[in-house]
């Protein structure tokens, strides 16, 4: 894993935060995740704040929960399906321009 920071520059990253029982804001995700407070402590679910970052600003954001007790249970897998759709969904603001010539 790694921590994005300021001085290894912001570029594109893709922000998971695990268990923190709410939806983390946007704008945290995207900004110093090294200073979002650590959770609490485990509730029987999984929960997962998550957020498509350029540089400092949100492009797409989700929150979802399941009753899943861990990554193994297949209810994780369903929740991951989900959550995909909805960080990268096919609209043309969010795709390369494919008419520039590389």
């Amino acid at each position: 894993t790694t921590m994005p920071s300021a001085e290894n520059g912001w570029g594109y990253r893709l922000v998971l935060l695990f268990n923190t029982g709410s939806a983390e804001p946007a704008r945290s995700l995207c900004g110093d995740v090294g200073k979002i407070a650590a959770p609490a402590g485990g509730s029987g679910e999984l929960t997962v704040s998550a957020a498509l970052c350029r540089g400092k600003d949100p492009m797409t954001v989700a929150f979802a929960r399941t009753g899943a007790a861990s990554l193994d249970d297949p209810a994780a897998s369903g929740l991951f399906n989900e959550l995909t759709a909805v960080l990268f969904p096919n609209r043309p603001g969010l795709m390369p321009n494919r008419n520039i010539p590389f």
